[in-house]
């Protein structure tokens, strides 16, 4: 991506024609005077050229960046702000660093493999302060070997929560600025890179964003940019998801750790020399050791004035102290020079602020002491305001709690009571604790997050609901941003957790005004959905009565049909039942009879079909073979166990059946009487069922008397042998009178 040039060497606002003012500021001699110009930029922002170098910053903070001429009395040590650009003559420290910055950005500029140069620090190790004061500063003195270089274009921006839209608005910006001839250059520094994962909340734009770097990073030539990117450590894991940071780190990065204690020692002696001030004899040795700086028992240095050892060539000692802490030492000096006497730092000074480990919670404390009760109670809801609460993850890693930029409007407005809102955050304004320009505050550095015992327990008290307010900020603001979208109001269980936050009084005070409308927007589609469902409820209760109802309806109606055709059946069964008496089909008619009684049992035709089959006899019909027994039967005889019937024909035989299965068993064929047959007429069982009798007219005793014929059963089916009975004596007709 290359960037044009304009005709004047002065910033314009993107889209309009109107030049900027230009201000000195301060009253040096006009030899050494830095002309400082500005120029809105994007919302609050401002884009501001000190010098060649343009820097976007909100524009409440324009003295931060204004040099000045020193003046007796003046602090040279920023406390927890970072070193700006209009401070560079009072950064020290880090000129090791900075000429390897210079070293990688002219292996860049001769064309070197394309992308960003990327800067990772821990925070508090003086990461912003090197690049704002240090790198731009040797820049614009002309450090870098490539020709023309200190008249090169330099931009100085963070990403805030719109990082896409922050660049290219600077670049816009940064088009107009007129621009050497010949091979040129721009630089771009892109400072607290870990803003697009702190306060940018789509990771669309930040994708874009990442990928907007690398496009602007890969172009070489004339008016192609030199990328310079600053990040926290405790970032680096989330920052390797995307592909260009992935080769950043691979191919041109510097990690930048503790100073040594040479570094830490010109840090504290040579801002305070740059102002005249002079430094108690032992201070330097008591801020070094409450720092934690491992001296190494001083080899390879010399003592100097104001106890600042200078090294002879050999190795210096190394740091030793966490890199963190090292706001807190620029703190606690800040703090020392306020306690002392405009012309000398002293240990008792720097003992009255607490040292460098209770530097930064005394002036906090001490500022919220001399606050009123109202005060103190806004202070609370403003710091808590300033806090991004880190969410604890699975593993034990979780996110830290970092600081965020609010709009400073929102953030009075959120406090019951703003007039006592303004005073407390002038108060803290004034103590460098926190940073307003009016249109926006911050806590100055993220020290005081750990370093403060009252503001570390405000958070830890309510993490839970400090966390559902977090949420539902971004979640308004987002919504806002989004034309009020109604996708993106809450629901469910985010809601349920929402009010039940809100529904405190001290909470709902809490919420920003986007906040409020957003809840309440969230709650009234709550509402509409609840009542359009129960509305769908009652219209699929209705539905489901008036189904019911149906299906009652269809189930009788299917059951008066079934009970009609059951019926109309039974009746044409009976009616069959008559018609096979009156055809002689009396086993017909009676299986017709009793299939009509199971379907229709109350019906007087079916009952009278019934029991006309009680009343009249039945020929039964028997089986030989097979077939069915054509024979004439004559008499019939069941034995006591009903299991075989007997019967007699005409033809002169004894038969006998089984009774279940109509099956004939066994036949028997009487023998001729006089050369032809006499009919057996008659048939009876003994009661044990063990002896057959059988009767025949005209048997073997006389042609015209009856004659009995016996059968033995046993235990088969078959009678093993036949032989007439004796005949039976008459009675003489004595014994027939006696009889009479």
């Amino acid at each position: 991506m290359s960037i044009g040039s304009g005709e004047g060497k002065q910033l314009a606002q993107p889209g309009q024609g109107q030049l900027p003012t230009e201000a000195a500021w301060g009253s040096p001699p006009e030899a050494s005077r830095v002309h400082v110009q500005t120029a809105s930029a994007a919302e609050s922002a401002v884009v501001i050229q000190v010098g060649g170098d343009l820097y976007l910053s909100d524009a409440g903070l324009t003295s931060l960046w204004t040099p000045t001429e020193t003046a007796p009395g003046e602090c040279p040590y920023p406390g927890l702000d970072a070193f700006g650009p209009g401070q560079a003559e009072w950064f020290f420290g880090r000129e090791a660093v900075t000429g390897e910055l210079l070293r990688y950005l002219d292996e860049m500029a001769l064309g070197g493999p394309g992308g960003p140069l990327l800067v990772v620090a821990p925070s508090g190790a003086g990461k912003s302060s090197l690049l704002g004061a240090g790198l731009l500063n040797a820049l614009a003195e002309g450090r870098l070997p490539a020709p023309g270089s200190a008249s090169w274009p330099r931009l100085m921006i963070t990403p805030g929560p719109h990082p896409l839209q922050t660049l290219r608005a600077a670049l816009a910006t940064l088009a107009t600025v007129q621009t050497v001839t010949g091979d040129w250059r721009c630089v771009v520094v892109i400072d607290q890179l870990e803003e697009i994962f702190t306060v940018c909340e789509s990771e669309a734009e930040r994708s874009e964003f990442v990928d907007e770097i690398g496009t602007l990073a890969a172009d070489a030539g004339p008016g192609s940019a030199l990328v310079v990117l600053g990040m926290r450590a405790d970032f680096y894991a989330r920052a390797t998801a995307y592909q260009m940071l992935r080769q950043a780190m691979q191919s041109r990065q510097v990690v930048l750790g503790a100073m040594s204690a040479i570094e830490v020692r010109q840090a504290i002696i040579r801002p305070a020399r740059a102002v005249g001030l002079r430094l108690e004899a032992g201070l330097t040795e008591r801020l070094l050791r409450d720092l934690g700086v491992d001296e190494g028992g001083g080899a390879g240095e010399s003592p100097g004035a104001d106890g600042e050892r200078i090294p002879d060539g050999s190795q210096s000692a190394g740091g030793g102290y966490e890199p963190g802490r090292l706001p807190l030492l620029a703190h606690a000096l800040r703090a020392t020079w306020q306690h002392g006497d405009g012309s000398r730092l002293t240990i008792a000074g720097y003992e009255a602020t607490g040292g460098i480990a209770g530097a930064i919670a005394r002036t906090a404390e001490d500022v919220y002491t001399r606050l009123d009760e109202s005060a103190q109670t806004a202070a609370r809801h403003i710091f808590l305001g300033l806090v991004r609460v880190g969410e604890a993850s699975g593993d034990g890693a979780g996110t830290a709690d970092t600081r965020r930029r609010v709009a400073a409007d929102s953030l009075l407005g959120s406090v019951a009571d703003p007039v006592a809102a303004g005073a407390t955050l002038d108060a803290f304004t004034a103590a460098r604790l926190l940073t307003s320009g009016g249109h926006a505050v911050e806590i100055t550095h993220e020290a005081l997050l750990r370093r403060w015992p009252r503001l570390r327990g405000w958070i830890d008290e309510d993490r839970s609901g400090l966390l559902v307010r977090q949420d539902l900020e971004d979640a308004a603001a987002t919504w806002a941003r989004e034309g009020r979208d109604a996708t993106g109001l809450y629901g469910g269980v985010r809601l349920a957790a929402a009010q039940g936050w809100a529904t405190d009084p001290a909470h709902a005070c809490e919420l920003s005004q986007a906040g409020r409308d957003f809840l309440a927007a969230s709650v009234r589609r709550r509402r509409r959905g609840i009542r359009r469902r129960n509305a769908i409820i009652a219209i699929l209760a209705v539905f489901s009565l008036v189904l019911a109802g149906l299906s009652v309806f269809a189930l009788n109606q299917r059951s008066a049909a079934q009970t009609n055709y059951r019926n109309a059946e039974a009746g044409l069964l009976a009616a069959e039942s008559g018609q096979a008496w009156s055809d002689l089909r009396p086993d017909t008619a009676l299986k017709f009879a009793v299939e009509a009684g199971r379907l229709d049992p109350s019906s007087p035709q079916v009952r009278s079909a019934l029991l006309f089959t009680q009343v009249l006899p039945i020929a039964g019909r028997l089986l030989t073979n097979g077939a069915y027994e054509d024979t004439n039967i004559v008499g019939v005889a069941f034995n006591p166990a009903g299991t075989i019937t007997a019967g007699t024909t005409e033809d002169d035989k004894v038969q006998l059946w089984s009774a279940a299965t109509h099956r004939l068993l066994w036949a028997f064929q009487f023998p001729k009487i006089d050369g032809g047959y006499a009919q057996a007429n008659a048939v009876a069982f003994s009661p044990d069922g063990r002896t057959m009798v059988v009767a025949q007219h005209g048997g073997p005793m006389t042609p015209s008397s009856p004659a009995e014929w016996t059968a033995t059963c046993g235990s088969g089916t078959c009678p093993p042998g036949i032989s007439p009975l004796p005949p039976r004596r008459r009675p003489s007709p004595r014994m027939r009178g006696r009889s009479r």
